[in-house]
């Protein structure tokens, strides 16, 4: 019984050996496949050297996603050189993976990082087919503010069927744009629709979703708004917009434009561009105002137009997004 047990052992053994050596042969016999294969082994058994070596070979063999298999493994052992060649190598052969993969590169790890490069490569990785890079290139160019190249990118993530959180990104992402009315025209109704798609998906990635569903829904609650007011204090010019929203539309309370227009000036102060330019707009004279200011300053040395005071503060530079103060005639100070 022994004997026979050890036999079978030892066919056994010898059928392993024979297939390893048939897959390392077509390897050597110019196998692409079968070199990739063989890397897949090498990595299971951590022999990460052997791995890139097979990954390497089978990608100059012709096999596009062992160019990019190989650029991802030398990402891992951090020779950046090695991986953007491979990673292009795999990107140039129609490898939507490696596009993606060569475009978080560009954005993430080479120094200095391209992000206009980078970029460039998750819009090609979209246009293969990697709904990943369509979420993650959208986002990129709406933090950029270019929402034009942000759309199309984040409608391909919204409305695809497969990647949940691709939905999630993307749907928030394009919900944003029909709220601010960036690149398309405003719709709040839209945006609400997109909102809850995204929240719907429920990945780690909906809660902004849902937050702003909720938000846009019916405003704040009382703790909600008491949150945000402390976020807004600690300059986040999210939450500083988000309470501006509010006031203006008096969601859960009262209206009050006054105290709306604050916000929006401390969103600004925060950093939101499209904050300063709703705040100079709303206090800026109407073409009106401005010609019969100046038919009122010829003769009685009045300004016509009347801003609110800058409350005492005073800045010298608009580098950070504020509006500085100025003296107008030695009388009043206003933001311009």
């Amino acid at each position: 019984m022994k004997i026979l047990q050890l036999l079978l052992l030892f066919s056994l053994l010898s059928a392993s050996l024979v297939s390893q050596a048939k897959s390392s042969g077509s390897c050597n016999q110019g196998n692409a496949k079968s070199c990739f294969n063989d890397a897949l082994n090498a990595m299971g058994r951590k022999n990460t050297s052997q791995a890139i070596n097979l990954f390497v070979k089978g990608c100059n063999l012709g096999l596009s996603r062992s160019c990019s298999a190989a650029g991802d493994q030398y990402l891992k052992v951090r020779n950046y050189k090695n991986a953007e060649k491979y990673l292009t190598l795999s990107c140039n052969k129609g490898n939507a993976t490696g596009c993606s993969m060569l475009g978080s590169y560009y954005l993430d790890d080479a120094r200095p990082a391209n992000p206009k490069k980078g970029l460039l490569y998750k819009a090609k990785a979209c246009k293969g087919g990697n709904i990943g890079a369509c979420a993650v290139g959208g986002t990129f160019y709406s933090e950029r503010s270019l929402f034009k190249q942000a759309k199309p990118l984040l409608d391909k993530a919204c409305y695809n069927k497969k990647d949940k959180v691709a939905i999630s990104t993307g749907c928030n992402g394009l919900a944003n744009l029909y709220s601010s009315g960036d690149a398309v025209a405003k719709n709040k109704k839209r945006a609400l629709q997109l909102y809850k798609r995204a929240c719907d998906a429920r990945t780690p990635f909906s809660q902004p979703a849902c937050e702003n569903y909720k938000f846009q829904s019916r405003g704040f609650t009382a703790r909600e708004r008491s949150q945000a007011e402390v976020a807004c204090n600690n300059m986040n010019k999210i939450y500083c917009y988000k309470l501006a929203l509010v006031y203006s539309t008096g969601k859960g309370v009262k209206k009050d434009n006054n105290k709306a227009m604050t916000y929006v000036k401390k969103a600004c102060r925060a950093g939101d561009k499209n904050s300063c330019q709703s705040y100079k707009a709303y206090y800026a004279p109407t073409p009106s105002t401005s010609s019969s200011s100046s038919s009122s300053n010829s003769g009685s040395g009045s300004t016509g137009y009347k801003p609110p005071p800058c409350h005492n503060e005073v800045y010298t530079t608009c580098a950070s997004g504020v509006y500085p103060c100025r003296r107008v005639q030695n009388t009043r100070r206003i933001c311009n």
